[in-house]
């Protein structure tokens, strides 16, 4: 099993490829987190820990490393079926085009921030981790149910606006709660 630390150097594609290849072969790889997709969760700076996985041991709320095009890519799985994965960073609203099995690559095992290392093994994490999941994929089906009744038709009827202003406030809401639900729990990850 190899090993791979760097500071940026994956996104040359030799190098990305030689961290594809180490997992894989059932390696670790160590690599920089450089975007805000995944905040609070993982901030910029922070190194992850990802180790090889297969699709199928994936649990709801897992933060997975997966390949699109020549990106690396690092968020948390929220549902999957006979079709794909669904993922999408913590810090945005809608889901991610759906991942196939064979673009997987990896599933993030422990967060270096500053020193201090998070563990994302144990019982306690899992039950974070799958919290987490559930919150992330009812926020985007709320943006989602959301975004519906911005386009939905009105015909000038009063009770027909006022559905749709009531509709609008309860996503709105809806997305409030997961937002403070979702920055509590991180405080303990």
């Amino acid at each position: 099993m190899g090993q791979l630390h760097n500071n940026n150097l994956v996104y040359l594609p030799e190098a990305r490829d030689i961290a594809i290849n180490i997992l894989k072969n059932g390696g670790k790889i160590h690599l920089h987190v450089i975007s805000e997709s995944m905040q609070p969760c993982l901030l910029p700076g922070d190194i992850i820990q990802i180790s090889s996985v297969n699709p199928i041991n994936l649990h709801l709320g897992d933060m997975i490393v997966f390949q699109r095009g020549s990106e690396l890519i690092t968020h948390r799985l929220l549902k999957w079926d006979l079709s794909g994965y669904f993922t999408k960073g913590d810090s945005s609203l809608g889901l991610d085009d759906r991942v196939l099995g064979d673009s997987i690559i990896g599933v993030v095992e422990e967060i270096n921030r500053n020193g201090h290392i998070i563990i994302l093994k144990g019982n306690y994490y899992k039950i974070i981790a799958r919290a987490l999941g559930w919150l992330e994929f009812r926020k985007s089906q709320a943006y989602l149910q959301y975004k519906e009744a911005l386009e939905f038709p009105v015909s000038g009827k009063r009770i027909i606006n006022l559905v749709r202003q009531s509709k609008l406030l309860f996503y709105r809401l809806v997305i409030i709660v997961n937002r403070f639900s979702i920055k509590f729990i991180h405080l303990y990850v």
